[in-house]
C-alpha cells in the first residue's frame, strides 16, 4: 500500500505528511531526530488496516519547511503537531513517537487544551537534560558527516569510527543508505540548536500532566537505549498510568530492530484501548456533545 503525500500549513510552516487510509480513528506517527516520516513505511501499512494513519516530517526534516531557527521541543515541534491535530483531524489521535518524536508526543499530550486518545513513546530521551554535555557530544560529528559525499556518509554510518549510533548497534548498508539520505535532507539548524542543550524540557515538570493512556517501550542502554536502568523506576513514578515494556535485545530504534516484538506490545496496548470507554473529548466538543455521541454509538 502506497501513501498519499501532502503538505499542510501549521504555524506558518509547511509540514509534509504521508497518509495511509481515510478510514478509522486517526493515528499520528512522529519520527526521531535526523529521520523522517519514511521510517514508518513498513509499520504504517499494517496499522492502516484499522486506523487512519498520518506520518509527519517534523520541521527541518524530510520534505517539510526548514527555517533557519526554531527547533524547540515544546514551542516549535509540539506546536506544529498540535495545530495539525486541531486543523486537520476530526478527533483526538493516538500518537506514536520515536526518540525526539516521543518527546514531542509527550509534550502534545501534556497540554490541557489538546485532547489526545493515547500515546506510545518509543525509547524517549527522558532524562538526557540531567547529563550536561551528552547531547552535544552525541551530535558532535553530525554536521561533518552531513557534509560528506553520499557514499562516504553511508560508509561512516556503517563504520566503527562513528560516535552515534553506538558501535554496538550494527548498521547494514540498506539502513545506512536510509540514514544518509535523511541526513542530507535535514536542516543544519536542527543540529546546531539541539547541541545548545536548551531546546528540551524536564520530564518531572511535564510528564505528570499527561492523563491519557500511555505505553512506553524502552531499549537496552548497552545497545543504544536512552533510558538507563536506574532511571526506569522514576519514569514509572512520573507516569503512574503508563505501561512500560523493556527490550533486552534491541537498542534505540525498536520499530526497526525488533519489529515483531514492537508490534506485539503495540497491538496489546491498542486492544486494551478498545476495551475502555472512549471518554476523551473530540476536538471542539462540549461535554453535552460527548454525552449525546456516546448514547448514539
Amino acid at each position: 500500500m502506497s501513501p498519499t503525500s501532502k503538505h499542510y500549513k501549521c504555524n506558518d510552516i509547511d509540514i509534509h505528511c504521508q497518509r495511509w487510509s481515510k478510514n478509522g480513528r486517526p493515528m499520528l506517527l512522529i519520527h526521531g531526530i535526523t529521520s523522517s516520516s519514511t521510517t514508518w513505511n513498513r509499520i504504517a501499512p499494517q496499522l492502516s488496516q484499522k486506523y487512519q494513519v498520518f506520518a509527519l516530517d517534523l520541521r527541518g526534516h524530510g520534505l517539510s519547511s526548514k527555517p533557519d531557527r526554531g527547533y524547540d521541543w515544546i514551542n516549535d515541534y509540539s506546536r506544529d503537531v498540535s495545530e495539525f491535530i486541531r486543523l486537520y483531524l476530526d478527533e483526538p489521535p493516538i500518537i506514536i513517537g520515536h526518540s525526539l518524536g516521543a518527546a514531542v508526543a509527550a509534550a502534545v499530550a501534556a497540554q490541557k487544551d489538546q485532547p489526545t486518545r493515547a500515546i506510545i513513546l518509543e525509547d524517549p530521551p527522558v532524562f538526557l537534560d540531567e547529563q550536561p554535555g551528552i547531547i552535544n557530544e552525541r551530535f558532535a560529528t553530525t554536521l561533518d558527516m552531513k557534509a560528506l559525499p553520499f557514499e562516504e556518509k553511508v560508509e561512516a554510518f556503517m563504520g566503527t569510527a562513528r560516535k552515534w549510533p553506538p558501535k554496538t548497534m550494527k548498521i547494514e548498508r540498506e539502513l545506512a543508505e536510509y540514514k544518509a539520505m535523511n541526513l542530507e535532507n535535514i536542516a543544519d539548524a536542527v543540529i546546531t540548536e539541539i547541541r545548545t542543550e536548551t531546546t528540551g524540557y524536564r520530564a518531572e515538570s511535564l510528564y505528570p500532566n499527561i492523563k491519557c493512556p500511555c505505553l512506553i517501550m524502552l531499549g537496552n542502554p548497552e545497545l543504544g537505549g536512552l533510558v538507563d536502568h536506574k532511571d526506569r523506576e522514576r519514569l514509572s513514578f512520573l507516569l503512574g498510568q503508563a505501561s512500560i515494556k523493556e527490550f533486552d535485545d534491541a537498542g534505540h530504534g525498536l520499530h526497526n530492530e525488533a519489529e515483531d516484538k514492537f508490534f506485539d506490545h503495540l497491538n496489546e496496548f491498542l486492544i486494551s484501548l478498545d476495551s475502555v470507554s472512549y471518554t476523551h473529548l473530540r476536538a471542539h466538543e462540549t461535554e453535552a456533545d460527548l454525552v449525546c455521541r456516546l448514547l448514539l454509538e
